[in-house]
């Protein structure tokens, strides 16, 4: 069993954290300009929808066969765990992820206001205040953030469930590090908790009252906006030998 190899695993998921953004920033930019031509709630929450059904089972495959890999096991997921994951992952965004899609869309409702109420004032004819409003709702920086956000988390939360899936098929114990992104403003506080042992993967990090994982809501916008962490799950036996 060979010790991780945290530069490899950080510099692997920059690469993913890199595809999501591209991703989000596709699907977030195109709900947010779907809003300003009729705003409409639904269309936000399909989009962190669309968005955590791909990211989220990327993340969770890439976890999944990271731990048998490491663990020399032949168990991988197969069509039914792709299903399922897709399946609860829309379930999740739903119940957990409520309160932020309403934050999104009340921050865009209130944006709407201002740029008809501005358009009113410039004397804009409907076809110009349409066009006024897709040019300003339709804001290619605010959807890039939302996708740098959602993509940690997402992955985060991918690679939770995975390994949980994980641990029930095989009876395996597993712990947590977790991973500095290598940003270039980093937190410091995110960079000492890579450097500490790994915990139980059911125990909180210390971070923001409590983190389950990078990304994780209860930490608050201050610990994960723009947050490039991760977090790797290893056995008993690997926390034995390396951190014994």
């Amino acid at each position: 069993m060979r010790k991780l190899n945290i530069s490899a695993i950080r510099k692997e998921n920059i690469r993913a954290l890199k595809r999501y953004e591209r991703l989000g920033k596709r699907i977030f930019l195109n709900a947010l300009k779907e809003q300003a031509k009729s705003f409409d709630p639904n269309i936000m929450k399909k989009a962190y929808i669309e968005f955590y059904q791909n990211a989220f089972v990327d993340a969770a495959t890439r976890e999944f066969n990271r731990i048998r890999i490491m663990n020399r096991k032949d168990f991988i997921p197969d069509g039914f765990f792709l299903q399922t994951w897709r399946a609860w992952i829309g379930s999740y965004v739903v119940t957990n992820l409520g309160g932020m899609i309403r934050d999104v869309n009340e921050n865009t409702s209130a944006k709407i206001k201002i740029v008809l109420g501005e358009a009113a004032e410039l004397g804009l004819n409907p076809f110009q205040t349409a066009q006024y409003l897709t040019d300003i709702i339709g804001d290619a920086k605010r959807a890039l953030g939302i996708a740098r956000t959602e993509g940690t988390r997402a992955n985060s939360i991918g690679k939770e469930r995975s390994s949980q899936d994980w641990a029930n098929e095989t009876g395996t114990e597993l712990f947590k590090l977790w991973v500095h992104g290598g940003s270039r403003e980093p937190r410091l506080d995110h960079i000492a908790m890579g450097q500490n042992r790994p915990i139980r993967k059911d125990e909180s990090f210390s971070l923001g009252g409590g983190m389950r994982y990078p990304g994780d809501p209860a930490g608050g916008g201050n610990q994960t906006v723009n947050c490039s962490c991760t977090v790797v799950y290893m056995s008993q036996e690997y926390v034995d030998r390396y951190y014994g």
